[in-house]
């Protein structure tokens, strides 16, 4: 049994990689460059990794049928926020086309368990709790493309039978991650967990539901598991709601030395309410493992173990 991953070498692929390898599973990694650094190292011999681009049809088709024990695929290869909103028609191929790419191969191949790795962002800015029910009103391009590919997914089920579940995941924290000055904003509010002092231009004002990322793993593989489940899109997350001076507290009360953080008013994304984890909870069996505390905790003992 193997199961492919896109975004294989990305945050949440080389976690979900991960997590699978080390419950025995063999992976593929696809994506458009292997890691670098040693995160996947201790479960290389069951990662196969595949250089591929998530708009080739055709290669993800004959990685698919050359792999006859391949019983589901991850699909979290995507581009994120700026390059969303910078490249807007080129991420709305890549992110949108790349679905319905997965999901024509899982309809052709069949028997595929697929699950998309969405994001809270299909929410936009509405009041939280936020359950699956809760409408999808992306405020934003990046929310736009993963609220079009919830659609597809949807329809891909209802129309052809294709068993894919959707992933909601969230203001995603932890390592590999290592939190330099050109990180974006959700990586770079935790820089001061390496010694970094942080200068930020906006974000004071900002509350959103911080998710450690080895939950949100955890979370998607419950799903590729998941059997007989009533919902296809499920809520991944804390469902709580942490102000980012409670993160900076947290942050420097675990960190070496005192790093100093300035940042501007207001909020960096006017999005960020907390996801109702029930569904997820009552179908799956998901329990966040990490709080704010717990998460932080875990993230500087990662920046131990590489002498940070």
């Amino acid at each position: 049994m193997s199961i492919l991953v896109t975004g294989g070498s990305g945050f949440v692929g080389s976690w979900v990689a991960k997590l699978l390898a080390e419950e025995g599973e063999d992976v593929i990694a696809f994506d458009m460059f292997e890691r670098r650094d040693d995160f996947l190292s201790h479960v290389s011999d069951r990662i196969t990794f595949v250089e591929g681009n998530i708009l080739g049809f055709a290669h993800i088709n004959e990685i698919v049928r050359n792999n006859p024990d391949l019983t589901g695929i991850v699909h979290t290869a995507a581009l994120l926020g700026g390059d969303v909103r910078d490249n807007p028609h080129f991420a709305t191929l890549v992110n949108v086309g790349g679905t319905h790419n997965i999901l024509e191969v899982a309809r052709q191949v069949g028997g595929l368990k697929v699950v998309y790795v969405s994001s809270g962002a299909v929410y936009g800015k509405q009041d939280g709790p936020l359950t699956e029910d809760t409408p999808m009103i992306p405020s934003d391009p990046y929310g736009a493309t993963k609220a079009m590919s919830e659609h597809l997914c949807h329809q891909y089920y209802a129309t052809y039978g294709v068993d894919v579940l959707c992933a909601r995941i969230f203001f995603l924290y932890g390592p590999p991650n290592a939190p330099g000055p050109d990180a974006g904003f959700n990586t770079r509010i935790f820089a001061g967990l390496s010694g970094q002092d942080v200068s930020l231009p906006k974000g004071r004002e900002q509350k959103a539901d911080w998710t450690y990322i080895e939950d949100a793993a955890r979370g998607v593989l419950l799903m590729l598991r998941a059997t007989n489940v009533a919902s296809r899109s499920f809520n991944i997350a804390t469902g709580t709601y942490n102000p980012v001076d409670e993160i900076i507290e947290v942050v420097q009360r675990h960190s070496p030395g005192n790093p100093r953080y300035e940042v501007g008013p207001g909020v960096n994304l006017e999005r960020g309410a907390p996801l109702d984890i029930t569904l997820a909870k009552d179908q799956l069996g998901y329990e966040p493992k990490y709080d704010l505390e717990s998460g932080v905790r875990a993230y500087r003992a990662w920046f131990d173990q590489r002498g940070v």
